[in-house]
């Protein structure tokens, strides 16, 4: 909070002291001294004075004032948290086409294009159609978003470009493996292209949460900035970009792991997270 007064805030569920960052920290702090002054001076001679604790009274306060700063923070369209998020789904959608699904990538059609050339240089034209379908699929994505980008400035029809990545997922989860690659890894591919092209920017910082290549570079480029100009400014921009670059590697091992156990139905928690997310975000929106 920005005022570090004291206030009364009331709310749907009643009335509640809120307090500020500094005045929960000094008061956590007056507390454990007066417990410990407490014990050590009045729980003395005969019979038991019992010292309530009362950092569990201010510590409930504390969480509420935690979770409101982030969440009014973090959770919307445009934040660095959302963009980990999908950079995290990217990894795990690219992890599953490729060991579930054919051996393509979704996100990563640098990829695509090297397994394509080593494929028609092997005379190995079983995939060619399923990894040029994709990549078509992907550029379409892309395509159509830019054209109709101006009808998704709002907010909530920006977050509607992921509603396609949903339903596609939910639906590959439920095909089994002997349903043509076709009719899934290029569907997966154009929501992605969606999706990387309504959400690449954070608070000025270009990013892309498809693919780590660029990812990779500007983090470097921020961190150099950083050595050379010592501004904090590309310190927080490289750290940025190794949050998008862990939460694509993390993707990737999650969905490695948990495919051993749940194979074809994996990708179903892609479409969970997502749409955890978005009722949040909707329960938000709601309670303006």
């Amino acid at each position: 909070m920005k005022k570090s007064l004291r206030k009364l805030e009331k709310d749907r569920t009643g009335s509640f002291l809120v307090l500020s960052f500094e005045e929960i920290i000094v008061v956590n702090l007056a507390i454990a001294v007066a417990a410990r002054f407490l014990k050590s001076n009045l729980a003395r001679g005969s019979g038991r004075t019992e010292i309530y604790d009362f950092r569990s009274l201010v510590t409930p306060l504390f969480c509420r004032w935690f979770m409101k700063q982030f969440v009014k923070r973090e959770f919307h369209s445009r934040s660095k948290f959302f963009a980990c998020l999908l950079t995290f789904c990217a990894g795990f959608i690219d992890a599953y086409t490729f060991i579930e699904r054919g051996g393509t990538l979704v996100a990563g059609q640098t990829g695509n294009v090297v397994f394509l050339s080593v494929e028609l240089i092997n005379q190995e034209t079983r995939g060619i159609e399923v990894k040029l379908a994709t990549m078509l699929a992907f550029m379409l994505g892309i395509f159509l978003m830019t054209v109709f980008q101006h009808h998704f400035e709002h907010s909530w029809r920006r977050l509607s470009s992921v509603f396609p990545l949903i339903l596609t997922t939910t639906v590959a989860g439920f095909l089994p493996a002997n349903v043509p690659h076709l009719y899934i890894v290029p569907p997966l591919a154009f929501c992605m292209g969606l999706v990387a092209t309504a959400f690449g920017e954070v608070d000025g910082i270009v990013y892309n949460n498809s693919f780590m290549t660029g990812n990779i570079k500007k983090t470097m480029v921020a961190f150099g900035n950083y050595a050379r100009n010592k501004k904090g400014k590309y310190l927080k921009e490289g750290l940025f970009f190794v949050a998008l670059l862990a939460s694509f590697v993390v993707g990737a091992i999650i969905s490695t792991y948990l495919i051993q156990f749940y194979l074809l139905k994996t990708i179903w928690l892609v479409s969970l997270i997502l749409t955890a997310f978005l009722l949040f975000r909707g329960i938000q929106y709601v309670r303006r």
